[in-house]
């Protein structure tokens, strides 16, 4: 410690002396920041690993509430197939994102194919989140009013995952993928 010739030290060196025998003291913006860092932790350490969305019901995993499933390295896509009235096919489900990335823009279509094998009816949704993080799962609902002629429903679905870099697009580009009658039985 350097001393002056009149034998005190120089303030910034009292200073220092002085922080170091009292104890550190509580301002009143001390307790706040203490709560808001503790809300935030306990906030992100209740919602891993649950399930998003109206449709994921208590917590419970999706192949619990759904009949039908398929799966892609990224995506698992539920439903449950039903027919409220003639010339009605209803598709309620959810899709989840299993992969180690985001993915985006999934999009759902379901075709209804005659014995021919041709497309005689159509319908097409997305996800209401355009982007499904890690573990997130999203609602979709699909109406389709039948021709009459479908002998079986097929579900195509697409979506855009990997790297992205801005607008640009994503490394790895955009994935289409298709389940053969998704509705059995109806």
């Amino acid at each position: 410690m350097r001393i002056f010739h009149d034998g005190h030290a120089p303030f910034k060196t009292q200073w220092r002396e002085h922080r170091r025998r009292t104890p550190m003291r509580w301002s009143p913006r001390r307790p706040f920041w203490f709560l808001v860092a503790t809300n935030l932790l306990l906030t992100a350490c209740s919602t891993v690993g649950t399930f998003s969305g109206p449709e994921s019901g208590l917590g419970n995993p999706p192949p619990l509430m759904f009949a039908h499933r398929v799966a892609t390295p990224d995506v698992e896509v539920y439903w449950n197939c039903t027919r409220p009235e003639p010339g009605l096919v209803e598709l309620d489900g959810v899709v989840h994102n299993i992969g180690g990335r985001d993915v985006r823009f999934v999009e759902l279509n379901l075709v209804g194919v005659d014995a021919r094998g041709h497309s005689v009816s159509q319908t097409t949704t997305s996800l209401s989140d355009v982007v499904l993080t890690i573990n997130q799962t999203s609602p979709f609902h699909l109406r389709l009013r039948t021709a009459g002629t479908e002998m079986r429903f097929d579900l195509y679905y697409q979506y855009r995952s990997g790297v992205g870099s801005g607008f640009s697009g994503f490394q790895d580009g955009t994935h289409h993928f298709y389940a053969r009658d998704v509705c059995p039985g109806t």
